[in-house]
């Protein structure tokens, strides 16, 4: 097809001047409605379906932009290996340019908010310093001359005072590491000695004598580890404040929220061999080669909060339905009577597309939902889990109902290097069921797809 070769020509004409990519969720037919600055290469090895993804933006100012860019989609409808050979791929192509308008929120009361944030930390790290000072004090009161006489309770008051002059989550963990490993050691040793002892008397009063020492130490124990959990959550509090200080001082210059409206539309086209007279009695009169041209039209809306995006548009394409055909292969065999110490025959394979053949108009309402996870920001390693929901109606179709597409998703994304990753996503065609009388119209009612995506440089996710 003509669209097919001239989509991958305008591709890699956009190359050299790739901004930065990868966007967030694509469903079966390649599509999604969140719209990302990308230069990204899609391939869905599950369905055969290559998506070429080029968005790039131009600034009025500092919180409006002006979104172009164009999507090309390619898809092999028949057996993969058809390509190698000279026979007919039934394939789907389009091409559809995108224009948006774009504004962005600034951060309010930065200044405030910040102080706010070094005021929260400054009060926890005085709560920590107190909890330490409360915890060796109490440590200081346990009876000296008792704790020489007990075991259990000596290692517990050489063992609990904290002494380090920088007291945060790392340190209180490695102390009540070794409390505890100190603790169970010397229990373990009184236990080891009674043991050794064979007289059972002697060994039924070294028990007692144990449960007693335990008993005059627990209370110490339960006091220091209770005391020892309350610094480190306090702890583990500072920590956050303090996480959330360096984040928020990163991205001063960084817009929280993005609202986008964008248009998008283009052509779409089908080139396949149709089995389209099963009747008749000669190659040429029973298979056609089949040629389609459609168009696409689409307005939309992005809603963007840092690591969540909301996108959501009215659709409406002249299209097909060649997904849901049958791919078919058939031999034709013919005989020579030329060879006389047997059977001789040639044979050509052809294969085709079967069954009903239609060409309709889908209008489509579309909600894309995205939340970005951070796996490890030092890697600029994401996930975003997704999920979609199509509304689909359909004139011009005999067969055709109006039916619910719903999809999850989970794609893994690289915001500082462009590298090879990937995704899956499983997804139902047909959620109630409505056409499951008419065959494979829509193809599988079911589809899982794995993606992987070539981007040509990554995209910045700020979060």
């Amino acid at each position: 097809m003509k669209i097919f070769k001239i989509a991958f020509q305008i591709a890699f004409l956009l190359l050299p001047w790739a901004t930065f990519a990868q966007n967030l969720l694509q469903d079966q037919e390649g599509f999604s409605n969140i719209i990302v600055p990308s230069t990204l290469l899609n391939l869905d090895i599950t369905n055969k379906v290559a998506t070429f993804d080029y968005i790039n933006d131009y600034s009025f100012s500092s919180t409006e932009n002006l979104i172009y860019g164009i999507q090309i989609k390619g898809t092999v409808e028949n057996d993969a290996g058809v390509i190698f050979t000279d026979e007919k791929i039934a394939s789907n192509s389009s091409l559809d340019f995108l224009f948006g308008y774009s504004t962005k929120s600034k951060i309010k009361n930065k200044t405030e908010r910040l102080q706010v944030l070094i005021s929260e930390s400054n009060l926890l790290t005085g709560e920590l310093e107190t909890s330490v000072k409360n915890l060796n004090g109490f440590v200081e009161r346990i009876d000296e001359n008792l704790a020489r006489k007990n075991t259990l309770l000596d290692v517990i008051k050489v063992k609990s005072s904290i002494t380090k002059n920088i007291v945060n989550t790392e340190v209180i963990t490695k102390h009540i590491k070794a409390l505890n490993d100190a603790y169970k050691s010397a229990l373990t040793n009184l236990n080891k000695e009674n043991d050794k002892i064979k007289d059972n008397e002697e060994k039924e009063d070294g028990l007692k004598e144990i449960n007693r020492l335990i008993n005059q130490a627990d209370p110490a124990y339960t006091e220091i580890s209770n005391s020892l959990a309350i610094m480190l959550n306090i702890s583990k509090n500072i920590d956050k404040k303090l996480s959330e200080y360096n984040d928020f001082d990163e991205t001063l210059d960084f817009y929280r929220r993005r609202n986008l409206f964008f248009i998008r539309g283009g052509f779409n086209g089908s080139s396949f061999k149709y089995d389209s007279n099963p009747d008749a009695i000669t190659i040429n009169d029973r298979f056609e080669d089949v040629t389609f041209n459609g168009w696409n039209a689409e307005a939309g809306y992005n809603y963007n909060r840092r690591l969540t995006y909301f996108g959501m548009s009215l659709s409406s394409s002249y299209t097909n339905n060649l997904p849901g055909l049958d791919d078919t292969t058939f031999t034709l065999k013919t005989s020579g009577d030329l060879i006389t110490d047997g059977d001789f025959s040639t044979s050509k394979t052809i294969t085709a597309m079967s069954g009903m053949f239609e060409k309709f108009i889908r209008t489509s309402i579309n909600v894309d939902f995205s939340r970005v996870i951070r796996v490890n920001k030092k890697d600029s390693l994401y996930l975003s889990a997704n999920t979609y929901l199509r509304k689909r109606f359909y004139s011009n179709t005999t067969n055709l109902k109006n039916n619910t597409v719903l999809g999850v998703g989970l794609n893994a994304i690289n915001s500082k290097s462009g590298s090879l990753l990937g995704g899956i996503f499983v997804q139902t065609n047909d959620l109630s069921g409505v056409n499951a009388d008419i065959g494979s119209s829509l193809g599988e009612r079911i589809t899982f797809g794995i993606v992987a995506k070539a981007s040509f440089k990554a995209t910045s996710i700020r979060d």
